[in-house]
Formats: structure tokens, sequence, C-alpha cells
């Protein structure tokens, strides 16, 4: 380790020659030229290596990011400032993991040596580093990194409503209960997959006098779901209320289509006009491409105040290609439904679809 406190200012210093004696130099006061020499070779020296961090064509030649977040959530927005000198055009490129890039980013002239983004990163943007390149012609180019943060809240699934409606058998003992269940997915990004939903029928000592199950393919995220059907009774059916119990058998995003319906209403029983019959309208297969081959229905029925008094189901089984429509009739479940306070309806439809053009 040297000891700078050894050189001072000394009037001269020593050299040894080739006898190894020691002799004194004279002072550099002595040769004012060559010390002059020596510090401008110094100089041109330092400016050679400026000069090769400014040349045109390197980060800093004259973009510089002066501000961008370290990290952004899925689904907000993110921010890029740039100082570019020259002024000049630039253009914006960003690239998520996995080589997703960053769509509908233009072109920005940097007015008064300054140029900005903002953008929104979706939540179908991958999670993790991310990087930003500004290019500004002439001027250069800069590059930075921040980091996606995932943001994805678990599906749950929820009862909105419930209700029911029961009737009596005309003829003979017996009764029949009309049920509807209004579920909703409360997860903004995450589907639920395989949805086991079970009914108790429970009467008024909590004691249970039917259970009813049934298997939902799946809930969007963010989405309801109208779940209706009947269950038949040997008796007389005192039920009280409903108790549902809900399990997810999967989570993710699944994307199922879904066909259009048009001119819904519902229609009397033939021979009994009291009581609810069918619900019908139209199946439109919406999709530009693809040809619509059955369609599952499930329907929840409510009175004017907005209750839901019971519910059901059905199919429509027409091969409709893009842009074709069918009749829907729905009669399975509804007709312990009073025809009267039927006022109002929720449909859920999960359509199967050949993907391939039609020829």
């Amino acid at each position: 380790m040297r000891d700078d406190s050894r050189r001072s200012t000394p009037d001269f210093t020593f050299a040894t020659d080739n006898g190894g004696a020691a002799r004194p130099e004279p002072p550099q006061e002595v040769f004012p030229q060559m010390a002059s020499r020596r510090r401008t070779t110094l100089v041109f020296a330092a400016l050679a290596v400026l000069a090769a961090f400014v040349l045109p064509g390197h980060a800093s030649a004259g973009v510089r990011i002066s501000f961008l977040p370290k990290r952004v959530t899925q689904g907000n927005d993110a921010t890029l400032k740039v100082s570019v000198h020259p002024i000049a055009r630039c253009v914006l490129a960003v690239r998520y993991g996995g080589g997703v890039r960053q769509q509908g980013l233009g072109g920005v002239y940097a007015s008064r040596g300054r140029a900005s983004w903002k953008w929104q990163v979706t939540g179908s943007a991958p999670a993790g580093q991310a990087r930003v390149t500004v290019s500004c012609g002439r001027a250069g180019r800069a590059s930075r990194t921040f980091i996606v943060v995932g943001w994805v809240v678990p599906a749950r699934i929820a009862v909105d409503k419930m209700g029911f409606s029961v009737r009596p058998r005309s003829f003979g003992s017996g009764s029949t209960v009309s049920y509807g269940v209004v579920l909703r997915n409360t997860s903004p990004n995450e589907d639920a997959l395989k949805v086991s939903v079970l009914v108790n029928f429970v009467m008024a000592d909590n004691h249970l006098i039917g259970t009813a199950q049934t298997s939902v393919a799946e809930i969007p995220a963010g989405s309801q779901y109208a779940l209706g059907n009947q269950l038949t009774f040997p008796a007389a059916a005192p039920i009280a209320r409903l108790e549902v119990v809900l399990q997810i058998g999967g989570r993710g995003r699944q994307s199922m289509l879904r066909p259009a319906f048009d001119n819904l209403h519902f229609e009397p029983q033939q021979f009994d006009p009291g009581w609810l019959g069918s619900i019908e309208g139209e199946v439109i297969n919406d999709h530009p491409t693809y040809t619509l081959k059955s369609v599952s229905v499930s329907a929840v029925v409510f009175d004017r105040s907005g209750n839901v008094i019971g519910g059901g189901d059905g199919f429509a089984f027409g091969v409709l290609p893009p842009g074709a429509r069918e009749v829907l009739k729905l009669t399975n479940g509804l007709n312990s439904i009073p025809f009267a306070q039927a006022t109002d309806l929720m449909l859920s439809a999960v359509g199967t679809y050949d993907v391939s053009p039609p020829t």
C-alpha cells in the first residue's frame, strides 16, 4: 500500500543511472516545452476516449430514458418519457416475456427534445421482465427493462339470487318444484371450470327433503350463469328455502363460444294456461366462420320485483352455418311457474361448434 504522504512537492526527484549511483534531476521548470507537450498529449488522449462514447449509434448519443416505472401491474397503464437530441421522430417497441409484443404503439415526434408514450399492459401480458426500446433515427436508441406484475384473482362462485315455485299435481299425490339459481364468478380474470352445483331443498325445521345436482362446464370471469331445473316429489313439498353447495373443478382461461338469441318470450301451457308452458325464441349463429352444431341452454325466470320464481333448461340441435338461425323452445322445468308471475328471464348457453370453415 502506497503512502501518499511522502509525495509532497519536492523541488526535484531522483533517478538511478546504469552505474546505480543516484544523481539529482533538474526541476521541471528547467524544461517548460517538454512539460507542455506532455500535458497536450494527455488532453488529446482524454478527448479520444470521450469521443468513443458520443459517436452516433450508441445509446447515449442523444436518446435518454427519463422516466419508466420499475414495475407495472397487469391491466394498468405504463408511461415512458425520453429526452432526444437532436430532435427526431421516435418509435417505441415493447416486448414482454415469451416474445409477446405490445400492439398499437405509434411513432412520436420529439417536440422540444422530448417524447412520451402511454399504453395499457393488458391482463394477458406475461408476468416477468419486459423490455422497452426507443429508436430515434440518427439521434440513436435506448433500452430499459421493467417488471410486469401478475394480477390473477382466483375464480370464486357466489350465489346472487335463488328461488323456486311449487305446484301440486292435479291428479294423485305428489308435487313438482321449479327452481332457479343465479351464479356469479367474482374473479375479474380467471374462469371457473367444471363447477358442481348441489341444490338442497330445506323444510322449515331445517331438515332436507330433496337434493338436485348439476355440473356447469364453465362460468367465465366476471360473468353470471343462470341455472334452472325442476325436481319431482312423491308427496307434498313443504319447502322453506334452498341451500346451495358449490365446488370448482378447475380454473383457467377457457373462452367457450356462445351463440346469440333473439325474440325471447313466454308461452302458457296449452291445456292449463294458468301455468308457464315454454320459453320460445330464436338461436342465431353469429360466429363469422364456425358452424354451430348444438346448444345447451339454461334459464332462470323472475317476477315483476326481480325475485327468482323458477327455471328450466333444454337443447337446440339444428346445424347452423354462420349467420343462420333456428327456433328455440324450452319446456323442461317450467310448468310449476304461474304464468301471470313470469315477467323476465336470464338465459345462459354453451354452444358446440365445428371449427373448420364451411365448404
